[in-house]
Parts: structure tokens; C-alpha cells; sequence
């Protein structure tokens, strides 16, 4: 009896029918499309592909730090190293954090790839002011 009511409950949840608005491809080719402008950027770094792939890491999380301390008035009290170290750890461990709680489930919740959208182009846009101020 019990394997009947489970077996029930599995086609049920398989044949749920989920809007194209909140399916995982439109929120997954939206947020494809919401890094091209960081895309860009990549290409004009200079050097090999490896030392590019760090930079543009690197940058992209200096960018979120710029724009929380210019525009938020967040600051972390550390020396250079470990607040370099704490950016990248926050900026990546909030991004992946929303990437899985966009995509663990078949119909999207609209509320977290809105937020990777918002982060992506608050990051984007401190990577082109750091860029801006280094010179590139």
C-alpha cells in the first residue's frame, strides 16, 4: 500500500508542469546572458589564460568589496592580505550559495536569480572602476 501511495507521489511530481518563466533554462540563459559585459572584459586582460582566469577572479571580487565599501560604507579592519582573502571567500561562498539554491529544484524560486543578477552587476561594474583606475 505504501509503495503505491509513493509511486502516485512520484508522478505527480514528475508531471507538475512549470511555467517557462520559472524554468531553470530561462533563469540559467538569463544569467548567461547577465555576464557577457564581464565576458568582455576578460578578453582585453592582458597575459596567458591562467594568469587571466586569476585576474578576472580576482578583479571581479575586488569589484563587489569596491562597491560595498564605496557605496555601503562596509568595511572589513584587517590588514591587505586577509581582506583580500575575506573578499574572495564572501563574494564566491554568496555566489555559489545562490546558484545552488537557484537550480536545486526544477521551478525556480525568482527571488535568488534576481540576487546573482544584482551581485554580478554590482561586481561588474567595481571591476570596470578598478579597471578604470589601474589604467586598462
Amino acid at each position: 500500500m505504501d509503495l503505491l501511495k509513493k509511486e502516485e507521489q512520484n508522478k505527480k511530481s514528475n508531471n507538475e508542469i512549470v511555467p517557462w518563466y520559472l524554468g531553470r533554462k530561462f533563469w540559467g540563459g538569463l544569467l548567461s546572458l547577465s555576464i557577457l559585459k564581464s565576458i568582455y572584459i576578460f578578453s582585453q586582460l592582458d597575459g596567458s589564460i591562467l594568469k587571466k582566469i586569476f585576474d578576472y577572479f580576482n578583479y571581479l571580487a575586488s569589484g563587489f568589496y569596491f562597491i560595498l565599501k564605496s557605496e555601503l560604507h562596509f568595511n572589513l579592519s584587517t590588514n591587505l592580505i586577509y581582506k583580500n582573502i575575506y573578499m574572495f571567500l564572501l563574494y564566491y561562498v554568496i555566489l555559489i550559495l545562490l546558484l545552488f539554491l537557484t537550480f536545486r529544484r526544477k521551478k525556480v524560486n525568482i527571488i535568488f536569480p534576481i540576487l546573482i543578477i544584482a551581485i554580478a552587476k554590482i561586481s561588474t561594474d567595481g571591476l570596470f572602476n578598478i579597471l578604470f583606475t589601474m589604467g586598462y
